[in-house]
């Protein structure tokens, strides 16, 4: 059930300690104890330790079982996997040359070591790629801007993003003041130019810059709004529109050079905010798929398509308009354009803005996120206008060509007539947690499975940089494929539509046909693309008719993903929204900012999405405790296993005791004690039992792939019958050995204690063959019987738990790994069966002075030899075990081909 709060893992505490709790917690769960486990906790002081723990899932959940051998995590929300905000990644401006292109990387950890940073060579102040060059990165107008791939990638930035890292000392020492803090956090992750001589492009980067770091100021260097002298229809706008955020803003004004001082000069008048009516119907009406991320997160909202912000030079007093939106917004009010290196002003043809919006759309169809700046300086004699205008005004496109001049609103003969300066492009990047958590689920044989609801173009760069192989038929779209339909989303290249040509099928249909008829080939994939919530839960339903273990991680506040949580195996809940939990632990947290959706709506919600979710954590970045948890479930189930083989061995060696007692070769048979076999059977087996089940995790464990949830593949050909072989195997010396201290125990205690029967019944018998076959015997019930049969049954549970360590674990010996090692509850146990046995031995043996040296010595010896060939049978069948795991590891580490086989 979820939890009521959020799940802090703590790996610092003990972990036997909160293993062992959690054991006897389960074991009250299950036996409907749990009214009496609350009062054990509180009699023994650890009620704390107790409440700490989840609450127990139901038994029908198969928690353990499910969890240790999932063999699919899937990711079914675009923001667990990528990043909240954006990074730039290119900065398109006019040069004396045509366009010039700039890329921007991440900047690079001072501490990186030389071989972290292999395949980036650093040049001055920028990195050089083997694979591209901005020296070469000049649009010529007689070229089609369309012919030019603008989007340049490196492979060798995908795989890690390097930060610089800042402290408050050295920003204090540059005499930052306490307003550039709140900045600073959000510009954590520092860009660069990659070009060395970027900064010959400063005159055309300074505005752009003064731009970016102006537009995100805080809102509390912005002036006030009087709500009172606005209309009914301007705050009905201004409680509709939403302004959007966008931080990658910050880290461009920083990489250019400016800083939160340098911008205090500049006084904020007002904001002017462009709403096209047009671009919004057209948001509306485009299929999802056909979103980027930055569009689908907005989808719905009224957001504004370009800010203009006037403002005023403190030391020269003069006024600034600065622009910055959507391309198609902001060149429709530019006539002009800034050449920097020549610090001139051109006019700005409609060649160069059909060039430039061709170029966006590209961007835009690769996923970008793109804006355009522009800027104009106002003359003095608009001062009454400007300080007439509202701290911020929303303006609808096209109303100043509607009207006449005489009535067309002073904002819009304001904004008009800009020059153009530049376009910026911006990418989403893949969070950290996600790439960390594909490479341990890769080592571990767990398959990472990401659904985009987004086509494959869209889709193929961030998938790459988490590390998931987007090479030919590397990914499926679940979009049936249309034969002879023209689209337009569809991944294209140079050579060919990728998606049309692909080999792989389309659409869930194709899906099952592929998989009847061709091959497994689609349950290798780790990219899934146009995707939808029904889509998706048919997608897990076909994993599941393939036998794996699916794991589904999405956020619990979407209704729709109440099916894809019910249709998975196990289902994980992410908490994403600040409602009524109190104050968020994590930055990842972010608050609701709608004031129309109330906290009891949300977790009304909530509650009702996740009610098939085993975990509800909180925040994106809690999902890297997930290879944890994973990891301890793997652990349980492994010691919960070798614990229900060592039981079943100690139940067969039990058995098989009986059937050699009842086969004695002597006439009187030994006796099975009760006291005996109830200390046996209900406290020396289940003790060492439950001390295996406590066994630790250990590093190997996230290194093994998982068996499907195929009975065919678990118990194989032979396999069944090996099992079974091994225990019974395993089984017989621990049997036997008792019998053979049985026959000297019973005769030397049967000579010392009664001379006189032997005398009278047996003849006078001295020698064992003598003894053994006296037919007198058959009906002696006498303290030698009654003494032998405890010492057989000691030896017994001697046997059984000296053996107790081989079960442990299956690839390594006793020798290699000691039990104590890895579970000292072991010890405790192993000792309490030893205290057990003797208290055992002491009340029920008659004679023990009778007994020969080397009795004691065959006793001692006996449990060795026990443990010795239990070790030997595990070595054999070690190649068989290495042999499975090898077997999944290919079928797991199998890579696609050029096509599937037809």
């Amino acid at each position: 059930m979820p939890q009521k709060n959020s799940c802090d893992v703590k790996t610092n505490e003990s972990k036997q300690n909160r293993m062992s709790w959690y054991f006897i917690a389960t074991a009250a769960s299950r036996l409907l104890l749990t009214d009496l486990f609350d009062k054990l906790c509180k009699l023994v002081g650890n009620e704390e330790d107790y409440t700490s723990l989840m609450p127990i899932p139901a038994a029908s959940m198969c928690l353990l079982e499910k969890l240790g051998v999932a063999t699919a995590f899937t990711v079914v929300d675009d923001y667990l996997a990528c990043e909240t905000d954006s990074i730039p990644q290119q900065l398109l401006i006019p040069s004396a040359n045509g366009l010039k292109l700039l890329d921007i990387c991440p900047t690079y950890d001072e501490g990186e070591t030389e071989d972290e940073s292999s395949g980036r060579k650093r040049t001055g102040s920028g990195f050089e790629s083997p694979e591209s060059s901005d020296s070469e990165d000049t649009f010529n107008r007689s070229t089609p801007i369309s012919q030019i791939t603008p989007i340049k990638r490196f492979k060798s930035l995908r795989k890690r993003v390097p930060i610089r890292r800042f402290s408050v000392s050295d920003t204090r020492s540059r005499g930052a003041s306490v307003a550039s803090k709140p900045m600073e956090e959000d510009s954590k992750n520092e860009v660069q130019f990659e070009d060395p001589l970027w900064w010959q492009h400063l005159p055309s980067l300074k505005c752009i810059g003064l731009t970016c770091m102006l537009i995100e100021r805080e809102r509390e260097f912005r002036p006030p709004s009087n709500k009172k002298s606005q209309t009914v229809e301007e705050k009905l706008v201004s409680h509709i529109a939403v302004e959007r955020r966008r931080k990658q803003f910050q880290l461009l004004g920083s990489c250019i050079g400016f800083d939160m001082e340098e911008i205090t000069s500049y006084k904020e008048l007002t904001r002017l905010q462009v709403i096209s009516c047009r671009l919004f119907s057209e948001r509306l009406k485009t299929h999802t798929h056909a979103l980027g991320r930055e569009d689908a997160r907005n989808w719905g909202k009224l957001c504004t398509d370009s800010t203009s912000l006037i403002v005023q030079d403190n030391v020269s007093k003069a006024y600034h308009l600065l622009t910055v939106g959507d391309p198609r917004v902001v060149t429709a009010l530019c006539h002009e354009a800034w050449q920097g290196e020549n610090a001139t002003i051109l006019p700005f043809s409609s060649q160069d803005r059909s060039s430039i919006l061709t170029t966006c759309n590209d961007w835009r169809l690769s996923d970008l996120d793109v804006a355009a700046f522009s800027y104009t300086p106002l003359p003095h004699n608009l001062e009454q206008v400007i300080e007439s205008c509202a701290s911020t005004k929303y303006l609808l496109d096209n109303v100043s060509k509607a009207m006449s001049k005489d009535n067309a609103s002073h904002e819009w003969s304001i904004i008009d007539s800009q020059i153009f300066m530049g376009v910026l492009a911006s990418s989403i990047v893949p969070r950290k947690e996600i790439e960390k958590l594909l490479e341990t689920f890769d080592e571990a044989g767990v398959r990472f499975v990401y659904f985009s609801p987004r086509n494959m173009r869209r889709t193929k760069e961030v998938a790459s940089q988490m590390g998931i192989d987007v090479a030919w038929n590397c990914a499926i779209s679940l979009r049936p494929l249309d034969e002879g339909e023209d689209d337009q989303y569809r991944m294209t290249s140079n050579y060919a539509d990728w998606d049309v040509n692909a080999k792989l099928p389309h659409g869930i249909v194709d899906v099952r046909k592929h998989l009847e008829e061709v091959d497994n080939v689609p349950l290798l994939v780790s990219l899934f693309t146009d995707v939808t919530k029904e889509n998706t839960s048919q997608m897990l339903e076909i994993f599941q008719e393939y036998h794996d273990t699916v794991i589904a991680v999405g956020l619990s506040h979407l209704a729709q993903n109440a099916g894809i949580f019910d249709c998975a195996d196990l289902s994980v809940g992410i908490d994403v929204l600040f409602a009524s939990a109190g104050k968020a632990d994590s930055s990842d947290v972010r608050e609701t900012t709608d004031e129309n959706i109330l906290s009891p709506e949300i977790d009304l919600v909530r509650t009702l999405s996740t009610v098939s979710c085993i975990f509800r954590l909180r925040g994106p970045s809690s999902v890297a405790y997930m290879p944890y948890i994973i990891a301890s479930s793997r652990a349980a189930l492994q010691a919960a296993s070798s614990a229900y083989s060592f039981n079943s061995m100690g139940c067969m060696a039990y058995m098989l005791f009986v059937v050699f007692s009842m086969c004695s070769i002597s006439t009187a048979l030994p006796i099975i004690p009760s006291l005996g076999s109830v200390l046996y059977l209900f406290v020396s087996l289940p003790l060492m039992g439950i001390s295996l089940a406590m066994t630790q995790q250990k590093p190997e464990g996230m290194k093994q792939v998982p068996p499907k949830n195929d009975p065919s593949q678990i118990f194989g050909k032979k396999e069944r019958f090996r099992a079974y072989l091994h225990a019974f195997l395993k089984s017989i010396f621990p049997a036997a050995a008792p019998q053979l201290l049985w026959y000297i125990a019973f005769v030397e205690i049967l000579l010392e204690s009664e001379p006189q029967f032997i005398d009278e019944h047996c003849g006078g018998a001295k020698s064992w063959s003598g003894l053994l076959s006296c037919d007198e015997l058959k009906n002696y019930s006498g303290s030698a019987r009654t003494s032998g049969s405890a010492l057989a049954l000691a030896e017994l549970i001697l046997c059984v738990i000296v053996i107790s360590p081989s079960f442990a674990d299956r690839k390594k010996t006793v020798w290699q790994e000691y039990p104590w090692s890895q579970n000292s509850i072991w010890i405790l146990a192993f000792g309490l069966n030893i205290g057990i046995v003797a208290i055992y031995l002491a009340l029920v043996i008659e004679n023990l002075h009778a007994l020969s040296w080397y009795f004691y010595i065959i006793a001692l010896i006996c449990p060795f030899i026990s443990l010795i060939l239990a070790e030997m049978l595990k070595m054999y069948n070690l190649k068989n075990v290495k042999r499975a795991e090898t077997l999944r590891r290919l079928q797991f580490e199998t890579r696609l081909g050029m096509w599937s086989p037809k």
